[in-house]
C-alpha cells in the first residue's frame, strides 16, 4: 500500500485478548482495552472489542477506499469523503 507508513501484514484480533489487534506472530499493533473499574464494565468491554475489530480491518478499508476512488467521479459526494478518509490514514 503506497504511502502507508504503518505496520505491514495481516491485522487481526489477538486470540487471547479480543481488544488487541496483532500480527500473526503475536506482535500487538493496537490495544483498545485496559483497566476498567466501572459499573458499565460489560458495555465498555464490548466497545473496546468493536474498536479493535475496526482497527483490524483498517488496512483492508484503506485499500477499498483507494480502489473505490478510481470509480467515483469528483462530482459525487462520496469523492470528498473517500479523499478525506485516505488523507487521514496516510498523512
Amino acid at each position: 500500500m503506497e504511502g502507508f507508513k504503518g505496520t505491514n501484514g495481516e491485522w487481526s484480533l489477538h486470540p487471547h485478548a479480543s481488544a488487541c489487534v496483532c500480527l500473526k506472530d503475536g506482535r500487538i499493533i493496537a490495544n483498545c482495552g485496559g483497566y476498567c473499574n466501572s459499573i458499565e464494565f460489560e458495555r465498555i468491554v464490548a466497545e473496546n472489542e468493536a474498536n479493535a475489530k475496526l482497527i483490524a480491518a483498517a488496512p483492508e478499508l484503506l485499500n477499498a477506499c483507494i480502489e473505490a476512488l478510481k470509480y467515483v467521479s469528483a462530482e459525487e459526494p462520496a469523492y470528498e469523503t473517500l479523499h478525506a478518509a485516505i488523507d487521514k490514514a496516510l498523512k
